[in-house]
């Protein structure tokens, strides 16, 4: 019966939409509303975090509503039939070379002697979906949006991947192909004195909330469904601009044998801009799962579920520059039945499964996590109190993440586990093209020994960057760094042979977002 409340609404919202778009009363302004996943540069990025705003929104490939000039009504009446087309994306595409001091694996024995890697394969922290992962060596990744828009409709398809065919062995697992096509419309409408903007989305996309670009993380979650948005924006004054985002739709997850089934999933944001200084978010989510093609023991799944609730605010100050915090908690009850991502919080890439494995050794998928997220980042021109970049120009980012789990054992009883990681970055840039970079990463997390005990697992690193490009505001640099690993006694790449991974490792990449 919830369910269906919850579908019966949403049809509502649906049809409400639906008469506001036709109507089209008024012309709106080019992409009024103001969601999390609008974006202008890269933010993720390191070089991205030195140009203008940094914060906390969504990562390029999630996050492709350009912001476009509003078109006169002189130009729609001149060309009433013509397409604006337009492309965005970004790629990364690094070298990654570790070095340490081994013997040879087929005689542990012998002398040691320099060895030579592709460092992800000896690295502790280049898994992405692990909360161990720092984003400093990440590898191949590029995607590429094709546009068409006209007033009151935009339609998008996107392409991306990873594994550069033609500098590596092949790779089918990673081939580029078509991954989201959507469609949005959207038109103002009168409520009295105020001129709103209604959005409606629809088709395959991922819907983003509270992106943290320094660890590559989603505090509230990015859903990746086939299905719907509304975006409502109401300007009350220019002090004050409400916003809510609603959403249902479903992931495709795999059966394990070549079939797929629903995971449905539910998100719903309210949100606030006051003073244009101060940015306040309410967020939720839920995924559940009623498919028996997913599970041999549809008993196990039919109860299961996974709810994320949290909050956040972003503090932009003259001088002071910008700092967010936010908390957020996931509720699983026999999680490790809510499979694939339809949403993708907290590092997992496997929904309620992912979370069950990453924060809660050796439970049986029903628990919390409460997590806390932490940025502080400002500029010398900023402190000066200027509109622009001066030079030398200093940024300064602080940064962390935490999370503390308690859960149901499999053997019985309860556990709980805490992890924080959190760093900070200077970077000068004696020159428009040229910045230095000095970074530091703290990672205390905890995980399970070969004897079935949660062991302390925790790393640290320095790194050193050097960066170039064609000046401090424009998208696009090379840089050339290097990364050295610190780790504690049961930092493992195999414990069974004791084996540690790499200390040492040399980084060239270059990377681009337009």
């Amino acid at each position: 019966m919830k369910r269906l409340t919850q579908l019966s609404w949403l049809i509502g919202l649906l049809m409400l939409s639906s008469t506001a778009i036709a109507q089209e009363t008024t012309e709106p302004e080019a992409e009024t509303g103001t969601s999390e996943e609008e974006w202008a540069t890269e933010p993720g990025s390191e070089s991205a975090d030195t140009s203008a705003s940094l914060g906390l929104e969504s990562s390029p490939d999630d996050s492709v509503d350009a912001e476009l000039e509003e078109e006169t009504e002189s130009e729609e009446e001149a060309a009433p039939d013509s397409w604006e087309i337009f492309f965005t994306g970004y790629f990364r595409a690094p070298l990654m070379i570790s070095f340490s001091s081994r013997a040879d694996p087929a005689d542990p024995t012998q002398t040691k002697e320099s060895q030579i890697s592709y460092a992800p394969n000896r690295l502790y922290d280049a898994g992405y979906d692990t909360f161990k992962f720092t984003r400093l060596n990440e590898e191949d990744w590029a995607e590429f949006y094709l546009h068409l828009k006209r007033p009151h409709i935009q339609a998008s398809i996107a392409v991306m991947g990873a594994w550069y065919q033609w500098a590596a062995h092949k790779n089918p697992g990673a081939l580029f192909t078509p991954g989201l096509a959507w469609i949005k419309l959207d038109t103002d409408f009168d409520i009295g004195d105020l001129t709103a903007n209604i959005a409606l989305k629809a088709g395959a996309f991922l819907q983003v909330y509270g992106y943290m670009g320094k660890y590559d993380n989603y505090l509230y979650a990015r859903h990746h469904q086939s299905g719907e948005t509304i975006e409502l924006t109401l300007p009350f004054n220019e002090n004050f601009v409400l916003r809510v985002n609603d959403g249902f739709g479903y992931f495709r997850a795999s059966d394990g044998d070549g079939g797929f089934g629903a995971v449905p999933v539910h998100h719903l944001h309210v949100g606030a801009t006051i003073s244009k200084m101060l940015d306040v978010g309410l967020y939720l989510s839920n995924n559940w799962t009623k498919d028996p093609a997913l599970f041999d023991d549809f008993s196990l799944a039919k109860d299961a579920k996974m709810d994320v609730i949290g909050a956040d605010a972003h503090l932009n100050m003259p001088r002071f520059g910008h700092l967010w915090l936010g908390f957020s908690r996931i509720m699983l009850t026999n999680g490790t039945s809510i499979p694939g991502w339809g949403t993708e919080v907290m590092h997992s890439m496997n929904g309620g499964d992912g979370i069950t494995e990453i924060y809660m050794p050796l439970g049986n998928g029903t628990g919390s996590v409460n997590n806390i997220g932490w940025l502080y980042e400002n500029t010398l021109s900023g402190v000066q109190g200027l509109d622009s970049p001066s030079f030398p120009e200093i940024t300064l980012n602080i940064f962390g993440l935490m999370a503390m789990s308690s859960y149901d054992l499999m053997a019985g009883g309860e556990g709980d586990t805490s992890s924080i990681k959190g760093g900070a970055d200077i970077t000068v840039h004696p020159l428009p093209w040229l910045g230095i970079m000095l970074r530091y990463d703290s990672v205390k997390t905890e995980g399970v020994d070969l004897g079935g005990q949660v062991v302390d697992q925790s790393f640290s690193v320095i790194t050193p960057r050097i960066i170039a490009s064609s000046h401090l505001t424009v998208p696009g640099t090379i840089y050339l760094q290097w990364s050295h690993y610190m780790y504690g006694d049961n930092v493992w790449l195999n414990e069974e042979t004791q084996m540690k991974p790499d200390e040492d490792v040399l980084k060239l990449m270059c990377e681009i977002w337009w």
